[in-house]
């Protein structure tokens, strides 16, 4: 279950659009600190805007040079620069900062992440014109391989605000029957064996195998683990390929769509 062809066709839509504007799309990101993941996830964005032509606008600080109020001040420089598209906080940020008045603070029309509450809270209802871009990619790639989710039991292992939370939400909003995993989850292999649709967003190697599964299931491997220069998934994608209806590979399949994403978020 890839996603080279999802991928190609929002691009292309892109492309259009992008066209057709009379004018300069432009993508504003802070990244704070020397996080390496969040380092590299800042540079693949970087490279798929440029490519795309979209103007992209890095403000780069370490911990000590920045503080909240700061950080705050520099996104409402962000909100009223007219030029400004899109405006995306790589998280996670040092605890120093409040993660949510940051998130708040983003006008949610340049919000691409989608973390603004009142976006967060327009999606739970059904009624935005966008969605948390790796939620929105992991709904797409399940509509593309035709996944009824209607009535399903949908497992999503992990909760955060980027992906567990707004894919829930949008999972809901498919009439799915949704249960949601963290690490304080007793017993998780009694959800997991229960599941029609099991979304995997933890970091956690091989976290499923293949005895962790129902039989015709469908996984889907959010998570990334790097380790001797390989990348590894959340779920063993060798074990589970042949009990699974459908399974994603650790690569080629939600991280592109997560970049896609953004950047419709950001022509949107």
């Amino acid at each position: 279950m890839t996603s080279e062809k999802i991928v190609e066709n929002i691009y292309k839509e892109i492309k259009e659009k992008i066209t057709s504007y009379n004018g300069k799309y432009k993508l504003s990101v802070i990244l704070i600190g020397n996080n390496p993941s969040s380092e590299i996830y800042v540079n693949i964005k970087r490279k798929k805007a440029v490519e795309l032509g979209i103007e992209f606008d890095l403000h780069k600080y370490n911990d000590d040079e920045i503080n909240q109020e700061q950080l705050l001040q520099l996104i409402d420089d962000l909100n009223n620069d007219t030029s400004v598209n899109g405006i995306l906080t790589q998280f996670p940020l040092n605890k120093k900062f409040d993660e949510f008045l940051v998130s708040s603070r983003i006008s949610p029309s340049k919000d691409v992440d989608q973390v603004n509450p009142y976006n967060v809270g327009i999606n739970l209802w059904g009624k935005g014109n966008k969605a948390s871009c790796t939620a929105a990619g992991i709904i797409k790639l399940l509509e593309f391989y035709n996944i009824d989710l209607v009535g399903k039991n949908v497992l999503v292992i992990g909760d955060s605000m980027i992906v567990g939370k707004p894919l829930s939400s949008l999972l809901i909003n498919k009439n799915a029957t949704v249960t949601i995993a963290n690490k304080y989850t007793k017993d998780l292999k009694n959800y997991t064996k229960n599941a029609d649709v099991l979304i995997s967003a933890t970091g956690v190697k091989h976290l499923i195998k293949a005895d962790d599964i129902k039989e015709g299931s469908v996984l889907v491997d959010v998570g990334v683990t790097k380790e001797n220069g390989k990348i590894y998934g959340d779920i063993d994608y060798k074990s589970t390929i042949g009990k699974a209806t459908y399974v994603t590979p650790p690569t080629n399949s939600v991280g592109p769509l997560t970049v896609a994403f953004l950047m419709l978020n950001i022509i949107k």
